[in-house]
Order: structure tokens, then C-alpha cells, then sequence
């Protein structure tokens, strides 16, 4: 049709990239439009970072990147992942469980001696909190999992939350071949936050406990200091640090102008800041930036239809639809499929109903010829060809035809509704 980029795309998004996508998350009730008498963000120094983003969670809309994609090594973001394994396994917050000496791998830990017993809770304040290394590698340990197949269960969650890049080889991050990507992290983030234990101890400035067979108070501050500084007008909602010498200084957070101001509350990712100073100090200005740069008003911004360039995304203030504008028409991007997959980061303009009402609808966007798609539902694989989709009968075929497999794109199956069935695909297409 117009499309030119989809070939790039399929083969760069495995099939559980829709996993995350989910309608509540996705539901455009306020997207955030770009204030264009706001400059771009301008990176301090060539050194200030090493990648950036900064999303709205509540439309998921990437409003700044820098390299989002570079693999880098997460540090003790890592425990981000390493809790989300560990606390579904909890059958209760309140056991009493001891640090051993093997739990101790170098680096920041609780300062507490072998054979020290506390809480499960404990432990998980002290991991998240304080980004404990010894507790992080207790939580390994604390569960009947060995440490390959706890690895196993962090690896494999990351892929089930659409990372892309996110490798892990230890739980505490001391270990530098772990990787991750700036959008992988926030991914990661944003599932840790959803548990509350974890979010509980991402948010809280500092927590005092006992160890139980000594008796000795222990109090803990939390390593996010946008978290703890009362002077900056931040509302931080969750966050963790994480540095490692081969990843400099790291940083994830979700924050708010305040405590009432939901719909602007972004996810901002900092890695590779050469200083703990400098680290804090970009989070907080990519923060102010996009509270200024973006508008969450939901005021309609009058768009005459003569003025709709080809390529623009549109949507009324009342509606959570948006279309994609080309040659007078408009085509809705179904479920935000589209919207994440090609056009994410892209301005979307509210329109008045007038102005959308007067674009010719050209239906549902569509795939390019030669995508490969499937649904979630099932594993028939269908190769899209003259706008119909062709099933393809078997792997060996799948495969005669020269395809991978991480180019099929995973949708909703209500997506793929839309298209014609055609002839079935037994041989490789020559």
C-alpha cells in the first residue's frame, strides 16, 4: 500500500512482543501531544549517558530516546527481575530466614553477620531498598529452585515481557555479562511495579527492622536519592539504582508532578551515567523536560483537514481510536497494534470530529505483503500476500521458503479477523 518499513521491523520483533500490550495499558484515554514551542531535550555532554527514554505509562508513549536499544549491563537493576522470580514463590512475608556465607558475592550488601535471621519481608526491602548483593543471592537460595533453573525463570520471564536483549547469568548483577537495553528495563520496571511487595520497597525512603537472633536495629535508606531529596518536586512513585564499573551509574523510576497528577506520571530510564550526580541530575531534567515539552490537557488542537500531512496520527480528544492519515483517508490503527509496532514515539494531533469526519475511511491498516503473522491463540502461521493471508501448512515448509522464526509478528487473532483466507502454503514459494 504505502507502507515501506515492515520487513525491518518483523525481523527485529520476536512473537512475544504483544505480550505486552494489554488494552489497559494501551487505552488511549489522554495521549500526551507535543508542545512545539518546547526545544528538544539537549544532552548535556557527549558523556552525560550512555542511553535514555522517557515513557508515559499511561499511554505507553515514548516521549524521549537516546540509543534505547544499545545492550548495556544493568547492574543492580537486575534485582528488578531476580525479585519478580523470588516473590511469587512466597508462601509467607513474615518467615524467619538466615543469610549464609555463600550469600556474600563483593559489593554493597547488608552489613550484618553470618547466620543473621530476618524476615522474608526483610529481605526483600534490603534487595530492593538498599540493593543488597547478599540478600539478592539469598532470595536465589531461598527458594527450591537451584540457581540454574532460578536463571531459567529470570530469562525466560524477560522473553514473556518482550525483551528483546535481556540476558541474565546472576541475581544480585554483580555479574557483568548480564545485558539488558533501556526498553528492555523499562519493561521489566513496569511488571515489578505491579507487584506490590516489590513496589512497596521501590518506594519507600528507608525501613528499619531487627535481626532476630541478635537483636541488633537495623535501618536501611533507599539508594534513589529523586526518592529521598524533599526539595526537587518530584513525586516518585518507585525506582532502583544499579552500578557496576563495567556500567557506570543506572537508573529506573516512575514519578508524578504530584500525587494527584496520575495521567502524567512517566517512566524515565538513565544508563551509563558517569557519576551518581550526574545520573540523578539527567533523570530529574529529562522529567521537568517532558512535563513541558508534552500536553496532557486533552484540549482539541483545531487541525483543518487541508492541513493533515501524509503520515500523521490523529484521534479525537473523546476517543481512545487513532488513524493514520494518507491521501485523504484515514485508516485506524487496530487495538494499537500498529501504533506500538511502526509508529511508536510518533506525535499523535487531537482533532475536532469535524476534521476526522471529513478523511475518507480507508479501514483497518494492514500488514504488508510478506509479513508473517500469527495470534497468541494458536500456531498456524500465515504469510500476508495481496491482502489476503496464506496459512502455511508446516514448519517444513515454514522453513523451504527461507523464513525465521523470530520474523512472525504475534496479534490479537480479532487483528487478523479482518483478512481474506487464502490457499493454503505446502511448498516454498518460488
Amino acid at each position: 500500500m504505502f507502507k515501506k518499513f515492515f520487513l525491518i521491523f518483523a525481523v527485529l520483533i520476536t512473537a512475544g512482543f504483544f505480550g505486552i500490550i494489554h488494552r489497559a495499558d494501551a487505552a488511549l484515554s489522554v495521549v500526551p501531544v507535543r508542545n512545539p514551542k518546547v526545544a528538544d531535550y539537549a544532552r548535556p555532554a557527549a558523556d552525560s549517558f550512555v542511553s535514555a527514554l522517557v515513557i508515559d505509562l499511561s499511554s505507553n508513549k515514548v516521549l524521549y530516546e537516546y540509543d534505547a536499544d544499545r545492550i548495556w549491563v544493568p547492574a543492580s537493576l537486575t534485582k528488578l527481575m531476580t525479585s519478580q522470580v523470588f516473590a511469587p514463590l512466597q508462601t509467607s512475608w513474615t518467615k524467619i530466614v538466615s543469610l549464609k556465607a555463600e550469600d556474600e558475592v563483593g559489593g554493597g550488601r547488608l552489613r550484618v553477620d553470618t547466620g543473621a535471621q530476618l524476615s522474608v519481608m526483610d529481605v526483600m526491602f534490603s534487595t530492593i531498598t538498599a540493593s543488597a548483593n547478599n540478600t539478592a543471592t539469598a532470595m536465589q537460595r531461598l527458594t527450591s529452585l537451584t540457581k540454574d533453573q532460578f536463571l531459567a525463570r529470570m530469562n525466560s520471564r524477560a522473553k514473556d515481557l518482550g525483551c528483546k536483549v535481556a540476558e541474565f547469568h546472576d541475581s544480585s548483577g554483580m555479574n557483568p555479562e548480564n545485558k539488558i537495553t533501556a526498553r528492555d528495563i523499562s519493561l521489566i520496571a513496569k511488571a515489578a511495579w505491579k507487584i506490590p511487595e516489590i513496589r512497596r520497597a521501590a518506594d519507600t525512603a528507608s525501613y528499619s527492622f531487627t535481626i532476630r537472633n541478635t537483636g541488633e536495629k537495623k535501618t536501611i535508606k533507599n539508594t534513589n536519592e529523586l526518592l529521598i531529596d524533599p526539595n526537587n518536586d518530584l513525586y516518585v512513585t518507585a525506582g532502583k539504582t544499579g552500578y557496576l564499573e563495567e556500567s557506570l551509574n543506572n537508573l529506573v523510576y516512575t514519578v508524578r508532578p504530584s500525587q494527584a497528577a496520575v495521567k502524567q506520571e512517566l517512566m524515565v530510564v538513565v544508563l551509563g551515567a558517569p557519576t551518581k550526580a550526574k545520573m540523578f541530575d539527567v533523570a530529574e531534567d529529562l522529567t521537568k523536560w517532558a512535563w513541558k515539552a508534552y500536553d496532557w490537557s486533552g484540549k482539541i488542537v483545531e487541525v483543518a483537514k487541508d492541513d493533515f500531512q501524509d503520515g500523521s496520527l490523529i484521534k479525537l480528544a473523546s476517543a481512545p481510536e487513532v488513524w493514520y492519515v494518507w491521501k485523504d483517508k484515514k485508516y485506524h490503527l487496530p487495538d494499537e497494534v500498529f501504533l506500538n509496532l511502526y509508529f511508536k514515539g510518533k506525535n499523535i494531533s487531537i482533532v475536532d470530529k469535524t476534521s476526522a469526519d471529513g478523511l475518507g475511511d480507508g479501514g483497518d491498516y494492514k500488514f504488508d505483503d510478506g509479513a508473517l503473522v500469527k495470534t497468541g491463540v494458536d500456531s498456524s502461521v500465515y504469510l500476508v500476500q495481496g491482502g489476503d493471508l496464506r496459512p502455511i501448512a508446516s514448519g517444513e515448509a515454514f522453513e523451504s521458503m527461507g523464513y525465521k522464526w523470530d520474523q512472525i509478528v504475534t496479534v490479537p487473532a480479532r487483528v487478523l479477523e479482518s483478512y481474506p483466507k487464502a490457499e493454503i502454503i505446502t511448498l516454498a514459494v518460488k
